[in-house]
C-alpha cells in the first residue's frame, strides 16, 4: 500500500445475486476493498463498465452513486460502453 499513489477499481454490479450470476464470484470482497482503499487516503479513481441491460440500469447506477458518495474520496468515475451480444 505504500507504494502506491493511485489504485483503478472496477466496480460493476451491486446486487450480490445479479454479480454472482454475470461473473460468477461475489462482490463481498470487492465492496470491502473498496472501502479499506477508500479509507487509506490514496488517490482513487473507480471505473464502471456499463454493459447494456446488465450493469447500466438505473437501479445499479444509483446504488453505485450512493456507495461513492459516501466513500467521499473518489478522484473520478470512467465509464465504458460495451454492447452486450
Amino acid at each position: 500500500m505504500d507504494d502506491v499513489d493511485l489504485f483503478l477499481f472496477d466496480l460493476k454490479l451491486m446486487n450480490n445475486k445479479l454479480h454472482i450470476q454475470y461473473t460468477g464470484q461475489s462482490n463481498k470482497v470487492i465492496l470491502k476493498n473498496l472501502d479499506f482503499i477508500s479509507r487509506s487516503g490514496k488517490e482513487l479513481i473507480v471505473r464502471v463498465p456499463l454493459v447494456s441491460g446488465i450493469t447500466d440500469t438505473a437501479e445499479n447506477i444509483k446504488e453505485i452513486a450512493q456507495l461513492l458518495k459516501k466513500l467521499n474520496i473518489i478522484k473520478s468515475i470512467l465509464h465504458l460502453i460495451i454492447p452486450w451480444v
